[in-house]
């Protein structure tokens, strides 16, 4: 995470995972990870 901070692309990427880890459930439960 502390290497993120100086870096602009991954600072660019925060918000869709953000997103992906929102629906972190829902992504396991259609990949049928339980």
């Amino acid at each position: 995470m502390l290497q993120a901070i100086n870096n602009d692309e991954l600072q660019r990427l925060k918000p869709f995972y953000g997103a992906l880890k929102t629906m972190d459930g829902d992504i396991k439960f259609a990949l049928g990870i339980r």
